[in-house]
């Protein structure tokens, strides 16, 4: 098949070959905007909000580096075979204890994907007011069509999604500050120590939320062109870019800004920071909450697909189309934030 081709083959069944393997910047660009979520500054936001600032770092930094060992060994084993996680699984468990260990994880990474997208409507309806049900839809839409396309699209996406989180979490950090104190270091826990979520058990969450797609690394990283290539690739993602997000929300809530109105409950979550300053920002962040939720979606679908996939025998676009209606239909339902 030519490299032209916007549908590539995504060979869900059988390893990827390597004249079909990608650039390290392409795998890395997967892997590496994933994680970069308005989700993950909340995390960040919960976590500091808990422990304090330097407390919460720390918490952040140690979740973040047993992704980094776990997800970067898989990722090492997916570029050394080009398997996915579903081929590596039937190796493990057999031709049918794989079948339950995938079907958990695909099915998990599908739950994900629709309290991703359910967010999204729920994020538009928040700040701007807009129809929560109606941009759900809209954007479980764009989320399964991007999805569809396959690899190429994740990388593509990729590359705006991280700079574009970047670039307005430091905008929303400079607003923070001007509505709060630039003296975070001396931010303390505003959770009564009683009540407070431990040390260890925020490092967990932090490690937690990741590990399901974490552990299903190997359908990113089976595109590397080498072991080595694979494991660098996730390290980008773990312990770099998850670590800036949550650091940017837990930044944010230890500015103690009046905007972040109950840091225990909502964390780091800066859509609000950004609005009604210009009509241009504002509409930037329209365009940001779609594309960042968006990322998250897109990999989970993936992720799900490909596993199914391989479950059913079928193609990936097949049960993307399939998954996607399931998800979306949960999420539009309000079943995502039951």
């Amino acid at each position: 098949m030519s490299s032209n081709q916007i549908l590539e083959s995504e060979f869900e069944h059988v390893p990827v070959p390597k004249d079909h393997r990608k650039s390290f910047i392409s795998v890395a660009s997967v892997w590496a905007s994933f994680p970069m979520t308005l989700t993950s500054a909340v995390l960040g936001g919960l976590v500091t909000a808990n422990l304090g600032f330097k407390m919460g770092v720390a918490a952040i930094l140690t979740g973040n580096m047993l992704l980094c060992v776990v997800v970067g060994l898989l990722s090492y084993l997916a570029g050394s075979t080009g398997k996915s996680f579903a081929i590596s699984a039937q190796r493990t468990f057999g031709n049918y204890g794989y079948i339950a260990v995938s079907a958990l994880l695909a099915t998990v990474v599908i739950g994900w994907f629709a309290l991703m997208t359910g967010l999204t409507g729920a994020t538009m309806y928040e700040t701007f007011g807009q129809s929560e049900v109606g941009m759900t839809i809209l954007a479980g839409v764009l989320f399964i069509a991007g999805t569809f396309i396959g690899i190429r699209f994740l990388a593509f996406f990729g590359y705006i999604a991280g700079p574009l989180f970047v670039i307005l979490g430091a905008i929303a950090i400079y607003y923070a500050v001007q509505t709060g104190t630039a003296d975070i270091m001396s931010y303390q826990a505003v959770i009564e120590p009683s009540k407070a979520m431990p040390f260890g058990l925020c490092a967990s969450i932090v490690f937690s939320t990741f590990i399901d797609s974490g552990t299903m690394t190997s359908d990113f990283t089976r595109w590397s062109k080498t072991g080595w290539q694979g494991f660098w690739a996730s390290t980008t993602a773990f312990p770099f870019t998850k670590s800036i997000a949550e650091l940017i929300g837990a930044i944010i809530v230890a500015t103690g800004s009046s905007v972040i109105t109950d840091p225990a409950t909502n964390g780091g979550q800066f859509s609000n920071l950004l609005v009604h300053h210009n009509a241009v920002l504002t509409f930037i962040v329209v365009l940001f909450i779609f594309i960042n939720l968006g990322v998250a979606c897109t990999h989970c679908l993936y992720n799900g697909a490909v596993g199914w996939a391989m479950i059913t025998k079928k193609k990936m676009r097949l049960l993307t189309i399939i998954l996607g209606v399931i998800g979306v239909t949960a999420a539009a339902s309000g079943m995502w934030g039951a």
